[in-house]
């Protein structure tokens, strides 16, 4: 069987970290036999066509000097490059016609294709008038918040299988088109995704003693509430100078944020990391993560690895956090956008240690064995999706 990925970002090497979860499902139907071609847009140093790892790269360029092409990947992905820049809006035809023309040429020897996103449903449906191929889609825009509602219903209408990890996005498109949608996580090897067991580089690179360490991972971006964090760290220093928070990510924010933190004199407890290839040692030397969306948590894939490798989350009240999780139980809530309450929330967490181990091993079984997050699950559920179709 031959699979093709249509997305509109890829790995642009191997261990990016950007939208990791589709570079590990390839991989992953790679190594069990599945060949897998991969359309996706060129950043301003990647080649044209390459193997990575067994899994077939072909990308577009869709603008004549690839250094100014703006639209796909840079700090946060298309919905933040547009925010900040002109040519980003520029190049959206030229990204879609180019798109379209390589889908059309890769696309034909395939038995399925599979696209990732909504606009790269699109280019599959327009292309498939032509080829005449099953269609999967996998929706991981958290609320559908960036699509406007005249493209959605018809491109849902017209591909043959949906599926997402989110379950408010599954809850969504049901009540828009008449179809199933199956709920399958995002893949996360668990088999590699472990535990480090020397934890003595990370600590000499972080310059972390004894103290406690908190942990943010994701875009720094708005909704993703990484500017609550920082009005949360002064009131928790105030009580407990001893703890070390680590930044993890890049966006529009970084520079502010970095700003602020030296005008509030915070170097010695802040670091910010940068992109991070290692997210299983950033969160082995970790005691709480935080995820402070102020749109949707579930299911994030950075909640899904700190659970699984035993870190108690702080999870933020919105979406279906509350429908999915409990607190106490195998996370920790707060209200959204309240510092106060965030900061009440680490001190109580890192007083208690019994506390932290009795959240974090309910969360490690309730993600790999109620909500299915292993390797062969997820699998299963992909093969069973692209057998029904050929």
């Amino acid at each position: 069987m031959k699979i093709c990925f249509l997305t509109t970002s890829f790995a642009r090497f191997p261990d990016d970290p950007f939208n990791v979860y589709i570079y590990r499902l390839a991989l992953s139907l790679v190594e069990n036999g599945i060949e897998v071609t991969v359309v996706a847009p060129s950043d301003h140093n990647t080649k044209n066509k390459e193997v990575i790892n067994g899994i077939e790269v072909e990308r577009f360029n869709y603008f004549p000097i690839k250094k100014l092409q703006k639209l796909a990947y840079g700090k946060s992905g298309i919905p933040d490059n547009l925010k900040s820049s002109y040519l980003a809006w520029l190049q959206i035809p030229f990204f879609f016609i180019s798109f379209l023309l390589k889908a059309l040429k890769v696309c034909r020897q395939c038995d399925v294709i599979h696209a990732h996103w909504l606009p790269s449903a699109l280019i599959a449906v327009v292309a498939n008038v032509s080829l005449k191929k099953p269609i999967v889609l996998t929706e991981h825009n958290a609320i559908l918040r960036h699509y406007p509602s005249w493209l959605i219903k018809p491109v849902f209408a017209s591909v043959d299988i949906i599926t997402t990890a989110h379950p408010e996005i599954k809850d969504r498109i049901e009540k828009k088109v008449k179809k199933n949608v199956l709920e399958i996580p995002n893949m996360i090897d668990t088999d590699k995704f472990v535990k480090s067991e020397d934890l003595s580089p990370i600590k000499k690179e972080f310059n972390i003693d004894d103290e406690k360490v908190v942990t943010f991972i994701g875009r720094l971006v708005p909704w993703k509430g990484a500017m609550i964090l920082l009005k949360t760290i002064p009131l928790v220093l105030k009580k407990n100078n001893d703890i070390k928070f680590l930044i993890v990510g890049n966006g529009e924010l970084l520079k502010s944020m970095k700003n602020q933190v030296t005008k509030d004199d915070l170097e010695e407890n802040v670091i910010f990391t940068g992109l991070r290839k290692d997210i299983s040692n950033i969160l082995s030397v970790t005691d709480l993560f935080l995820a402070l969306s102020n749109i949707e948590n579930i299911w994030s894939t950075t909640i899904i690895e700190a659970m699984i490798l035993e870190v108690t989350c702080i999870i933020t009240k919105v979406g279906y956090t509350e429908k999915v999780l409990k607190h106490k139980e195998n996370c920790y809530m707060v209200k959204k956008e309240d510092p106060e309450e965030l900061s009440k929330g680490i001190e109580l967490l890192l007083q208690k240690q019994h506390l932290r181990d009795h959240i974090a091993s309910n969360a490690r079984r309730f993600i790999t064995e109620e909500k299915g997050y292993q390797k062969n699950i997820i699998l299963g559920k992909y093969f069973a999706a692209y057998n029904q179709l050929v």
